[in-house]
C-alpha cells in the first residue's frame, strides 16, 4: 500500500479499532492489527470485490485468530460473508468512520457532537447513505454515543 491514501485509511481504522477495543474489553493490539491489515488486498481485488477481505484473511490465516479473520472477511458486504461479533462490528464501524472522514474531512465529523448529529451526518453524506446507516446502527447496537465517536475520530491520525 506504500504511501497511498488506502494506507492512511488503514492507519485511521487501526487507531479507531484500538480505541474501540479499550471500550469493549478487547485486545487493543489485536484489534489495531485487524484495522491495519483489513485492506491489504485492496489493490489486488479491484477486479473482484467479492474477494476483498477474503484474500487477506487467507494470507493471515496462520497469524490471526479466527474471530479476527472473520471480521476481516466480513468487513465488506460484497463478500456475502456475515459476522456480527463485537470485533467484526467494530471493524465495520471504524471502516465507515474512516471513509466518512476521508470524504468529508475531520471538521465535518464534529457534527457527531451535536444533539441532532445523526441527522446532520445523513444530510452531509446523502450520496452514501449506507455509511450513516452503518455508523448509526452499529453505534446504537453497542451503546456508543455519537460524541464518543467524535472524540475518537478527532484524536485519530489525519488522513
Amino acid at each position: 500500500m506504500s504511501n497511498s491514501p488506502r494506507a492512511t485509511h488503514s492507519v485511521f481504522v487501526g487507531y479507531v479499532m484500538r480505541c474501540l477495543a479499550q471500550r469493549f474489553g478487547g485486545d487493543p493490539e489485536l484489534w489495531e492489527v485487524v484495522g491495519l491489515c483489513h485492506d491489504l488486498d485492496y489493490f489486488g481485488t479491484t477486479d473482484d470485490r467479492s474477494q476483498h477481505g477474503i484474500v487477506v484473511a487467507d494470507w493471515l490465516k496462520n497469524d490471526l485468530p479466527p474471530d479476527a479473520l472473520d471480521a476481516i472477511k466480513a468487513h465488506d458486504h460484497r463478500t456475502g460473508i456475515h459476522a456480527s461479533t463485537v470485533l467484526a462490528d467494530a471493524l465495520k464501524l471504524a471502516d465507515a468512520l474512516a471513509i466518512a472522514d476521508a470524504l468529508l474531512g475531520r471538521k465535518s465529523l464534529a457534527v457527531l457532537r451535536d444533539s441532532d448529529g445523526e441527522k446532520k451526518l445523513r444530510a452531509i453524506i446523502a450520496t452514501r447513505p449506507y455509511l450513516s446507516d452503518m455508523i448509526a446502527g452499529i453505534s446504537r447496537k453497542h451503546g456508543l454515543s455519537w460524541p464518543k465517536l467524535a472524540d475518537i475520530c478527532e484524536a485519530a491520525p489525519v488522513q
